[in-house]
């Protein structure tokens, strides 16, 4: 189940492709020495119906590879735009609240409600359920490797919001005076909660690492999970390989390295950021 490198593949539509303008250049060739004979040429049925075909062939092979890109560059924009909109409601927050840990955070329901209600005081919010349901799909999120996670709309200690332009949060306190510890940086020895979004909403694969991404909200800022200095949730060990891992510390990689190349090979690192060719 260890995912290809889309190497090969390449090769195959670069040899098909190198045959076709070959091929193509025959022709002409053949078209222009019958031009010189002043020699009236027509290509016939059946050229034209092999030229079809190859070209149905070449579509065949590339169009789902470029809607694939097409969608990831997608998904990609959202989570930048979503992580963007997360670190200037923390910064305008702290401006009128101070750092979290004097926000009268609890470790409960009450605290999640609370922590979401002064984050998302500045957005555009379409639905919110608080601690309820309908604000998320009512099924059990996937893991990257197709396991069973968790169903995020049955949550009551979260607290869920649609936004206007149809993305899903989360939010959930676990530390009201942000001391857990979740890495190496100071941002994230000092943790309170954590933001879960899905950046297409009630649209599928409701997959995590693909749709769904998670941060950390800490005493001085938003940290995007699997960073290089998430001691918790290393990229290495849920997400590099989608066929046995998670994808939760897929947030950061994404966000760095602009690709969700995880998706198609499985030896990727900070020092490899993308698929071999």
């Amino acid at each position: 189940d260890v995912a290809p490198s889309r190497g090969l593949g390449d090769v195959y539509k670069r040899q098909c492709l190198t045959w076709i303008f070959g091929v193509i250049l025959k022709v002409n060739k053949w078209r222009n020495f019958m031009n010189t004979k002043n020699l009236k040429v027509a290509f016939t049925l059946a050229e034209v119906l092999i030229t079809l075909g190859i070209i149905g062939i070449v579509a065949a092979m590339t169009l789902p590879v470029l809607m694939g890109k097409y969608v990831e560059r997608e998904r990609i924009t959202a989570l930048k735009k979503t992580y963007s909109l997360l670190q200037q409601a923390f910064e305008i927050a702290v401006v009128k609240n101070g750092t979290p840990d004097s926000w009268g955070l609890s470790n409960d329901a009450d605290g999640s409600v609370r922590l979401g209600e002064i984050l998302t005081k500045e957005f555009k919010v379409v639905n919110n359920c608080k601690t309820g349901t309908g604000c998320w799909p009512d099924i059990n999120y996937k893991y990257l490797n197709g396991k069973d996670w968790i169903n995020v709309n049955e949550y009551q200690t979260f607290y869920k919001i649609v936004l206007v332009d149809g993305t899903l949060m989360r939010f959930s306190a676990s530390s009201p005076d942000c001391t857990i510890n979740n890495g190496s940086s100071k941002l994230l020895a000092n943790t309170c909660g954590i933001i879960g979004v899905d950046i297409n909403g009630f649209k599928r694969p409701n997959t995590v690492g693909v749709d769904y991404f998670n941060f950390w909200f800490t005493k001085y800022g938003i940290v995007p999970y699997g960073s290089q200095d998430n001691t918790t949730h290393a990229f290495q060990a849920q997400c590099r390989d989608k066929s046995i891992q998670t994808g939760l510390a897929c947030t950061s990689w994404v966000l760095t390295n602009e690709n969700m190349d995880y998706l198609h090979c499985n030896d990727l690192s900070w020092s490899k950021t993308k698929c071999s060719k």
